[in-house]
């Protein structure tokens, strides 16, 4: 088993690890620290690489499970601005295009929800035989923990 956070768009590394594990226990319960994978992703598009940053509103201390995403900004449509700029050409995007847009069209309030349903989406896809499970309480250490040094 291994100890992770749930990363919004998790990048192919994240499940590469994921995938060396057959279990995981997404820790949902340590306090949310900012500029963090849980609320960004780097998209390859054809300059660059860009930054996605999902808008929370939150507070100190606040854990993960608790932390809303802030809709005042427009960043749904500023983040499938650049997915469909990057990917909108490629091979098979039009298989999964209509999933990848009705999760960001859900208006999920916490960030949590939204990360878990594009992680579920992507297991499906990419057919990782993986148990997924969420912490119960936050424990500042497990025996196989991936961030270990990053959590508190």
């Amino acid at each position: 088993m291994i100890v992770i956070e749930p990363h919004y768009l998790g990048s192919i590394e994240y499940f590469v690890l994921l995938k060396r594990n057959k279990k995981i226990l997404l820790e949902i319960n340590d306090s949310f620290k900012k500029q963090t994978y849980r609320s960004r992703t780097y998209l390859l598009t054809a300059n660059k690489v860009q930054l996605l940053s999902i808008p929370v509103k939150h507070s100190n201390s606040i854990k993960t499970k608790e932390v809303k995403i802030d809709y005042n900004q427009r960043w749904v449509k500023d983040h499938w601005g650049a997915f469909y700029s990057g990917y909108g050409k490629a091979p098979f995007f039009e298989h999964f295009v209509g999933e990848i847009q009705s999760i960001w069209k859900k208006n999920y309030v916490f960030l949590l929800d939204l990360n878990i349903s594009f992680f579920e989406w992507i297991i499906k896809i990419l057919q990782l035989d993986i148990e997924v499970s969420l912490t119960k309480d936050y424990k500042k250490d497990y025996k196989k923990d991936y961030k270990k040094d990053y959590r508190n």
